[in-house]
């Protein structure tokens, strides 16, 4: 049955050629087009799947976050000891360090409702051994990394920035207490409590990063350590 319809295909295909080598001929470029366009959308649709795990990949992302010190619960502050230890754990092919500020700082002028230090919604961050810049790499979108010669320039995710009414350029007053000021019973910051030192911070740039997912963690800022 197969063999006598292609045999008589294949006639009248032969026998109608001249008449209608216009339609077939349109025939073939249609389904070139079509098909044409179906692969060019498989291949943009691959593309696009396969962009944030390259983009992720070109971040350095690290595999495991954890805290070796955290000051309310160990009382040891920060500790180079500790954390070229853990460095030193085998598999462990890089390791850097973050130091945070969250209970034993305020944002002042802003309006944003925060009250003592350890209530705000945001943490300051920053970096002396390359987390960031080389691991866990952010992306600058708006504006420019902090500069680490400056201790006064900092950069916000987008988050950070708008919860602030932040922009490019803009100001922010932090108070920094020590932890033996915060530990006080009554503490409530500033102004009842004079802080250890104001910083008068310049917001260069806008960041994303890989490293903390903006729908589950609160806005963060970050710096550059000397």
């Amino acid at each position: 049955m197969i063999r006598t319809v292609l045999r008589e295909s294949w006639y009248r295909f032969r026998a109608t050629l001249r008449r209608r080598w216009a339609g077939y001929l349109t025939l073939v470029v249609l389904i070139g087009l079509v098909g044409g366009v179906a692969l060019a959308a498989v291949a943009g649709a691959r593309r696009t799947q396969s962009s944030y795990p390259t983009y992720l990949a070109s971040t350095h992302p690290s595999d495991l976050g954890m805290f070796t010190e955290f000051d309310p619960i160990t009382h040891t502050g920060y500790s180079a000891r500790i954390d070229q230890a853990v460095a030193r754990v085998p598999h462990v092919e890089r390791s850097y360090v973050v130091v945070g500020f969250d209970g034993t700082l305020q944002v002042l002028g802003h309006g944003t409702g925060v009250g003592a230090p350890g209530q705000a919604p945001a943490a300051f961050e920053g970096s002396p051994d390359g987390g960031y810049s080389s691991s866990d790499t952010v992306t600058v979108v708006r504006g420019r990394m902090a500069d680490p010669a400056r201790v006064d320039e900092l950069v916000m995710s987008s988050g950070a920035a708008a919860a602030y009414g932040l922009h490019i350029g803009s100001t922010l007053p932090v108070a920094f207490f020590t932890t033996a000021q915060a530990n006080t019973p009554g503490f409530t910051g500033y102004p009842q409590h004079a802080p250890h030192m104001i910083v008068h911070f310049k917001l260069v740039g806008i960041i994303e990063s890989t490293h903390r997912s903006s729908r589950t963690t609160p806005p963060r800022w970050g710096t550059n350590w000397r």
